[in-house]
């Protein structure tokens, strides 16, 4: 463990130089991420210019949950995300024989390779955006900020590092599937909304298949005051179950993977 440690820490510090180098890509990235946070804040006051409430959350509750949708992109997208996205291509150009090669486990290498720190600033406007909302909103009890939420929110991350991993472990099996993060976007879309204006057989989905309500309905509904014991529950079992899933298609493909150089 120890020396995934001293691994990890090596590639952080590259990425960081990365960063520092190519400056122009780095505030690019950072205009972007802040403009279309901007956007989608615009989006909500022009919903409740009409109404006061969408199926039971106020404006302020769906601040809450848009930044903590925002934060989870951004977390993910600023960590796991670029790496990750590369699996397909490795796998057509042949690049994937050397990352199994390496006297590393091969998915961790794959998830760690590249952290984005133009994601630092809008991680902190996510945060103002969520203590925007909680401020002209409810807010839970002390329980549920103290200790619901830090575990929905573990969870919450963990589930969207193992679908969008499993998503992308496809390239194994088809090629030319580099832009299977579109799909990805599509899904995750959805969940800055609340789920129950999409009826009852998205809501099923998001329960089961692509579990949305665990990636980000739930994180916000512990900050709000809607989260319940058995939700937290939920949550831990849906990301274990997801992380497993994620570990064992993965060494699966590996083993069926036969080099295309």
């Amino acid at each position: 463990m120890r020396r995934y440690f001293r691994i990890l820490k090596v590639l952080v510090r590259v990425s960081f130089i990365r960063d520092i180098v190519f400056r122009g890509a780095f505030y690019i990235d950072l205009f972007h991420a802040v403009l279309w946070l901007g956007l989608f804040f615009l989006v909500i006051e022009v919903f409740f210019s009409h109404t006061e409430s969408i199926v039971g959350w106020t404006k302020g509750n769906l601040i809450v949950l848009l930044g903590i949708w925002s934060l989870l992109d951004d977390l993910a997208s600023g960590t796991f995300w670029e790496g990750v996205k590369r699996i397909p291509t490795l796998v057509a150009d042949g690049n994937m024989d050397f990352i199994l090669t390496r006297p590393v486990d091969s998915q961790f290498l794959i998830a760690a390779e590249r952290f984005r720190f133009s994601r630092v600033i809008p991680l902190i406007a996510d945060i103002a955006l969520i203590s925007y909302g909680l401020s002209i909103g409810s807010i839970g009890s002390l329980w549920t900020i103290l200790l619901g939420f830090p575990i929905v929110i573990i969870a919450g991350y963990l589930t969207v590092l193992s679908v969008f991993y499993l998503l992308h472990t496809l390239g194994f099996w088809f090629l030319r599937i580099d832009n299977i993060w579109a799909l990805y976007e599509g899904i995750e879309n959805i969940g800055k909304y609340p789920l129950d204006v999409f009826g009852r057989h998205i809501k099923l989905v998001s329960l089961t298949v692509v579990p949305l309500t665990v990636m980000f309905t739930l994180p916000a509904e512990a900050l709000v005051g809607f989260l319940s014991g058995a939700e937290v529950i939920n949550a831990l079992l849906v990301s274990a179950l997801f992380l497993w899933l994620t570990r064992k298609f993965y060494q699966y493909s590996v083993r069926r993977y036969s080099s295309v150089a």
